[in-house]
């Protein structure tokens, strides 16, 4: 892999990434879909996990996001929706950790752990991960007895009647065992099975043009010991081939054929940030590994 060319397209999502950012308002995120607070949370959990990254720099994209949730407003928008604290109060529970702090956010935490709501609704297993991954990023303990959580790396499953969905949350498992592919982690112990799980995949998504599964399959694989460098090495082409001159990534081959020809900023900005995070958590991995 061209290391120089894959910092030369991170600097570039990077750069899009940033200016997206500069775009939104408070206002904006008042919208009653919820659609920009978890934009504003995945971001967090981007430059939660860039930090320490060789060559990366996001104190910028960080401050943008710091700005636009440790303030009164933001507050007020937690306050108000408190049901729902895991998805609103994360960005600040990341950026607490990172030194930035907020009086009445701080009061907005402890509500919602007092109530419980801090963990959310009853969720799937690989979602209850998800709450307990960041609420330990973000050194919150929540003292609520649990059963061990099984998931699907606990049972036995046919590769062949895994969904789209069922994918997704196979690559979400292996993040918070990695810190987002970060780490090797438990990784280090893994069953071939789990390798030439792996590299099918990859190839299948590859294949589809679906880039977006395709990046987080490629961050999955890069901290997997057994899976095949040439497999990831021809991936990594077919994914970087979903970047445009902009610097964001088009999340399949089909929305990139759809949006080439004439697209809003917004439509682009809802249907590619995802895919640009992805590719730019890949780079945090590739860097740290």
């Amino acid at each position: 892999m061209d290391l120089n060319e894959a910092k030369s397209r991170f600097k570039i999502a990077e750069s899009w990434m940033i200016e997206a950012v500069t775009d939104l308002s408070i206002d904006s995120l008042r919208e009653k879909d919820f659609f920009l607070i978890k934009v504003v949370a995945e971001i967090s959990v981007l430059c939660h996990h860039l930090k320490g990254v060789k060559g990366v720099e996001q104190n910028e994209l960080e401050r943008l996001i710091a700005g636009l949730v440790c303030c009164d407003e933001y507050a007020n928008l937690a306050r108000r929706n408190i049901e729902r604290a895991h998805h609103v109060l994360l960005p600040y529970l990341l950026l607490r950790v990172a030194g930035f702090q907020h009086h009445h956010l701080d009061s907005s935490v402890e509500i919602a752990v007092q109530e419980g709501t801090i963990e959310g609704p009853e969720k799937t297993p690989h979602r209850q991960l998800d709450v307990d991954y960041f609420l330990g990023e973000a050194r919150l303990s929540v003292s609520v007895a649990k059963e061990p959580i099984q998931t699907m790396f606990d049972r036995r499953f046919s590769p062949l009647r895994l969904s789209v969905d069922d994918v997704y949350a196979l690559t979400h498992i292996i993040f918070y065992k990695t810190r987002f592919g970060t780490c090797l982690g438990s990784m280090r112990d893994c069953s071939e099975d789990l390798a030439e799980l792996l590299d099918g995949l990859l190839v299948h998504f590859a294949r589809l043009g679906h880039w977006d599964l395709l990046g987080e399959l490629l961050i999955c694989a890069n901290c997997t010991q057994g899976c095949s460098r040439r497999i990831i090495e021809h991936c990594m082409a077919r994914f970087w081939s979903a970047q445009s001159d902009h610097g964001f990534f088009y999340p399949s081959s089909k929305t990139q054929q759809r949006l080439v020809s004439s697209a809003t900023d917004n439509t682009i900005f809802k249907e590619c940030y995802h895919t640009t995070l992805v590719w730019m958590l890949l780079y945090a991995s590739i860097s740290s590994l």
